[in-house]
C-alpha cells in the first residue's frame, strides 16, 4: 500500500546555522532548505506543505520539482516562484506582486499630502522575499507618466547599527527629500533593522514634534516578515503605533455594510 504524507517540513530535525538568528526558524537558510528536499524526496511521499520564506522555497523547489511531488507554501509570496518550469509548486498567499500594489498605491494615495514628496523603500537585497518585492514596487512607477519619482530605493546595510548614521540617514531623507512614507521590506535577518528605524524616527520626532517645518509626521508600512515579530508586542504595541503592517487574511463580514471586505 502507498500512502501519501502531507506535512510541515519537519526543520527541528536539523543543526541551527549559527548566520540565521534563533527566532526566525532553522528553514530559513537556503542549505539547509535544500538538505531537507534531498531527504524527503527520498521517501514515499507525494506531498510537502512548506517551505516558508521565499528563499527557501526557491532553494528547494528544483529539487522537488525533478521528483514531480508537490509543494504548497503557507507564506513564501516571491513572483520567482511563478517560474511556468515549477509546476509542482503552489502558495496559499497572494505573491509579491499584490502586495507591491497595495504597498505603493496605499503610500501613494494615503500617506503622500503632495505631489513632490516621496516614498523611501527599504529593502534586503540579499534576501529573495525582500529583494523581489522591491522589484515589483519599481516596476509601479512608470517614468513615462511623470517626470517627479515617488521612490527612493535604498539597501539595508551596516551602517543602520551604527546610530548616528541612522539619524543622518532619516534626517536627509524625512526632513530634506520630502518623505512622508517609509516602506520596510526587510528579510529573514534584517527586521531589527527594520525595528531601529522605527523607534530612531520616534525619538526624533518627539524631539522635534512642535515644529513641522523640521520634521514631519511619517508613516510605515511593512508586510510578512515584521507581522508577527515579538517586538511589536512590547508595551502593548504602543511603541510601533505608526507602523502599518499588510498581511493576508481570509474575507471577513462587515456587519454595517453588510458585503464581505477585506483587511
Amino acid at each position: 500500500m502507498r500512502y501519501i504524507f502531507l506535512f510541515p517540513v519537519p526543520c527541528f530535525l536539523f543543526p541551527q546555522p549559527e548566520s540565521v538568528p534563533t527566532q526566525y526558524g532553522k528553514c530559513y537558510n537556503n542549505h539547509i532548505s535544500q538538505e531537507i528536499a534531498r531527504k524527503l524526496v527520498k521517501k514515499e511521499v507525494l506531498g510537502i506543505i512548506g517551505h516558508r520564506s521565499s528563499g527557501s522555497s526557491l532553494a528547494a523547489v528544483e529539487i522537488y520539482n525533478q521528483h514531480k511531488i508537490a509543494m504548497i507554501s503557507p507564506t513564501s509570496s516571491s513572483t520567482d516562484l511563478d517560474n511556468e518550469e515549477y509546476e509542482v509548486f503552489f502558495r496559499t498567499v497572494a505573491s509579491n506582486k499584490e502586495y507591491a500594489e497595495k504597498f505603493y498605491l496605499y503610500g501613494k494615495e494615503k500617506c503622500l499630502s503632495d505631489q513632490n514628496n516621496k516614498m523611501w523603500v527599504l529593502y534586503d537585497s540579499q534576501d529573495k522575499y525582500s529583494s523581489n518585492l522591491k522589484k515589483e514596487i519599481k516596476l509601479l512607477e512608470d517614468p513615462s507618466k511623470s517626470s517627479k519619482k515617488k521612490l527612493i530605493l535604498e539597501e539595508f546595510n551596516d551602517s543602520f547599527s551604527a546610530k548616528e548614521s541612522l539619524k543622518d540617514k532619516i534626517i536627509n531623507n524625512i526632513k530634506n527629500e520630502g518623505v512622508e512614507c517609509v516602506i520596510l521590506l526587510p528579510g529573514t535577518t534584517t527586521t531589527r533593522s527594520a525595528l531601529l528605524i522605527i523607534s530612531e524616527y520616534k525619538e526624533l520626532y518627539e524631539k522635534n514634534t512642535n515644529n513641522i517645518n523640521i520634521f514631519k509626521k511619517t508613516k510605515f508600512l511593512s508586510g510578512l516578515a515584521l507581522h508577527n515579530h515579538e517586538d511589536l508586542k512590547k508595551d502593548g504595541g504602543s511603541f510601533y503605533e505608526e507602523l502599518l503592517v499588510i498581511v493576508p487574511t481570509p474575507f471577513i463580514k462587515n456587519e454595517s455594510k453588510n458585503e464581505l471586505a477585506t483587511r
